[in-house]
């Protein structure tokens, strides 16, 4: 995953499967509950469509877990923050030869160029 958009991508690709049971749940339990006055009605393909439905629903919101589980370390692992960037800088200038001057070298130099006007 490269970006935390991406992410919300996935998160959302998985909502909506888990929206989409929801709506079918929905339908199974109204339909269950209207054969319940009717007389003669096999409640069994109702609580057979009912139990689809919701295992259905389980497998995408496990699915879901795991995706977001991804998109955490993902996130977490890769992403690095504005001080671990500029250490990274700073160790590749120090592998490039750059050395960051000390006060004793500004001294030094000061007093390298007074020498040299006198």
């Amino acid at each position: 995953m490269r970006s935390k958009h991406e992410g919300y991508g996935i998160a959302a690709e998985a909502y909506q499967r888990i929206l989409g049971d929801a709506k079918m749940m929905k339908k199974c339990m109204e339909d269950y509950a209207g054969d319940l006055g009717t007389q003669g009605s096999d409640a069994t393909n109702d609580s057979a469509s009912l139990y689809s439905s919701a295992m259905n629903m389980a497998i995408d919101a496990i699915g879901m877990a795991a995706d977001m589980t991804r998109v955490l370390n993902d996130l977490y692992y890769k992403t690095t923050t504005p001080i671990e960037e500029w250490n990274e800088t700073l160790e590749k200038a120090e592998e490039d030869g750059y050395e960051e001057a000390s006060e004793n070298d500004a001294e030094e130099l000061e007093e390298e160029e007074n020498d040299g006007e006198e």
